[in-house]
């Protein structure tokens, strides 16, 4: 009973692993996904890395951005969680985009996910009016911060370093159907230009909760891949230890 009950909860540990994250890019010098789903990112011109909260991290000079319009990426979800770290020097532009993606309404360009507005981080669903938001947050002390958004269907979560820090009733259940761009560091109208690093930054097909989005924000890898390689080392030990 000991050996099933073992191998069972291994298995769902897993499975559950594999359906947390949509994506994944680690920004080790390339724009690749690390999930093994194929969602890399393209850019829209010279990019640098520097340092980053682990290993290497993606430089955004206000000029350029990270895109992708890969289906996997701009469908209509019912849930998710987005999120990255950033560090940044510098009061950014007007919904300056950290991460998440654009749709086409009577009312033009809106936004699904995090934005960092001057001062202030939003996070949006589907349009600009259905948002929370940290108003003054303080991040542009060159340091590095950990933001996350949720969304569950009905609610709408915003995290910064770990601390959920607005939490508001959505006017929406799911995200738009009309969604054309994915992106990182800004979008394809040029006034929404992120200016500093992100590193580790995710999408994810459900809502976590308080406790993942803490994990993320104190452990330099939201990688699925390196929890993962966690569970095959405890499985390796738990098969030499019990099984044989």
């Amino acid at each position: 009973m000991r050996k099933k009950t073992v191998g069972l909860f291994l298995v769902l540990f897993v499975c559950r692993l594999q359906a947390v994250m949509v994506a994944q890019w680690d920004f080790e010098n390339n724009f690749l996904d690390t999930t093994g789903n194929g969602n890399h990112l393209g850019n829209t011109a010279t990019f640098s890395f520097a340092d980053g909260i682990s290993g290497q991290a993606a430089v955004f000079d206000g000029n350029w951005f990270l895109y992708s319009a890969d289906t996997d990426l701009t469908q209509s979800r019912g849930s998710f969680s987005v999120g990255a770290w950033i560090k940044t020097d510098q009061a950014q532009a007007l919904d300056a985009v950290v991460i998440g993606n654009f749709f086409t309404t009577s009312y033009g360009m809106t936004y699904n996910g995090i934005t960092y507005d001057r001062t202030a981080i939003y996070g949006y669903v589907r349009e600009g009016g259905n948002h929370v938001v940290q108003a003054s947050a303080g991040l542009a002390d060159n340091q590095w911060h950990h933001l996350a958004q949720t969304f569950d269907g009905t609610t709408m979560k915003l995290y910064i370093d770990g601390a959920e820090v607005d939490s508001a009733t959505s006017s929406y259940s799911t995200t738009s159907t009309d969604v054309y761009e994915f992106s990182i560091g800004g979008r394809s109208i040029k006034d929404n230009m992120f200016v500093g690093s992100i590193d580790e930054a995710f999408l994810a097909d459900h809502a976590m909760n308080a406790t993942e989005i803490q994990t993320l924000a104190a452990v330099p890898e939201p990688a699925s891949i390196a929890m993962l390689g966690l569970v095959v080392s405890v499985g390796v030990f738990i098969r030499r230890r019990f099984l044989s």
